[in-house]
């Protein structure tokens, strides 16, 4: 495993003074950790040596696809049997926390020392380590901390708070509330939401969620969106010609001036995003890719492709996403005969920000669902 990351996580999330020391001999249960690979080799979690504090974040943890779920079953058992040195690439960490420190940094303001339980997320400049912060008294989590460790992640946390603060005021209940920031150093921790992840399939429960973000008064077009992709794609570099076909003839096709609500939009609306809460209503997290001018149908579409890359879903709009999106744009009264328009110009707007971020795999995946839509198809 490549543990390189380890010491650059431990400087930023523990007190100042901390010291790592990978492969030691701890010193008391509360200094030894476990780092856990992820695909790859590289580092996805820190996890305490003692279960107890990581089972309320990892029981909520859902991986979706077969051998994931086998795999992370596995390691559960072998946590909860306190035998996850056993697991080949598992590594135990002591971590040295000074007599005479505390977690202000992170907000922290209880009694004692929180017990962190770190995910560190994939590598890129938007990359960051999300943390569990145990009370230690009752091992129930406190709050949900974020940290930044790619170029570009300090922004997109503070872009986060400021989604936050609107939302409470606008759409209270949907997202998490901020409890604390450093906007120098791109800290934050924000209100934990209990609950099991979302399925993979749409329900009228995400349609509701979504069709509640409307914007009340503010009104968008698809020529508005038209517009702005054609500015931002003309001043792209290295798009392939026949790529740059595909892209203008969207445009034309979705140049339409009928007015369309504003919705906020999450902009990664995926399963591990939202939160199921025991009365059976939903809530977002990760809002860092969010809008308030959002176009309608976007998260829905997104929901739907993203999953359609990762896992390889063959029908292109299941029945549930027809059904669904047909009352998404009933309860926000937008004529039927705009939809295959309004889903073409959410690929293109997603294909812009895959492009931009070089994130080509999946770029190409939106340009080759482009090609494939048909009027007839959602």
């Amino acid at each position: 495993m490549d543990d390189s990351i380890a010491p650059a996580i431990v400087k930023k999330v523990f007190p100042k003074g901390t010291e790592l020391c990978l492969n030691g001999v701890a010193d008391s249960l509360r200094s030894r950790f476990w780092m856990i690979p992820g695909k790859g080799g590289e580092p996805r979690w820190i996890l305490p040596h003692e279960p107890e504090y990581a089972l309320p974040v990892l029981n909520q943890w859902r991986p979706y696809d077969f051998f994931s779920r086998i795999k992370w079953k596995c390691l559960l058992a072998a946590y909860r049997r306190k035998s996850l040195g056993c697991i080949p690439g598992v590594l135990p960490l002591r971590v040295s926390v000074p007599v005479k420190s505390n977690w202000e940094h992170l907000g922290w303001s209880s009694d004692g020392f929180p017990v962190p339980v770190i995910y560190i997320g994939t590598p890129g400049q938007r990359r960051k380590a999300v943390l569990g912060l145990i009370q230690p008294q009752d091992r129930k989590v406190a709050s949900i901390g974020k940290v930044p460790l790619g170029h570009s992640a300090n922004l997109a946390i503070n872009h986060e708070v400021d989604i936050l603060d609107t939302l409470a005021k606008e759409k209270p209940g949907r997202a998490p509330r901020n409890l604390f920031v450093d906007r120098g150093k791109g800290f934050a921790t924000q209100e934990f939401f209990p609950g099991r992840s979302s399925d993979r399939f749409l329900t009228e429960s995400h349609m509701t969620f979504l069709a509640d973000l409307a914007v009340p008064g503010e009104t968008t077009s698809l020529r508005e969106a038209a517009e702005y992709l054609g500015r931002q794609i003309k001043a792209c570099d290295r798009i392939a010609p026949e790529t740059r076909a595909v892209l203008e003839r969207v445009l034309e096709e979705i140049d339409d001036p009928s007015p369309l609500p504003v919705v906020w939009e999450h902009g990664d609306f995926a399963p591990w995003n939202i939160k199921k809460a025991t009365d059976g209503s939903l809530r977002a997290i990760d809002w860092e890719s969010s809008s308030r001018k959002g176009l309608p149908l976007f998260d829905m579409v997104f929901f739907h492709s993203m999953q359609m890359f990762l896992f390889g879903d063959k029908e292109l709009f299941p029945k549930a996403f027809r059904e669904f999106s047909r009352q998404y744009l009933a309860r926000l009264e937008i004529q039927p005969l705009l939809k295959i328009k309004i889903i073409k110009a959410c690929i293109a707007r997603d294909w812009l920000r895959c492009h931009e971020s070089e994130n080509l795999p999946r770029a190409v995946f939106l340009i080759r669902m482009l090609s494939s839509l048909r009027l007839d198809m959602a």
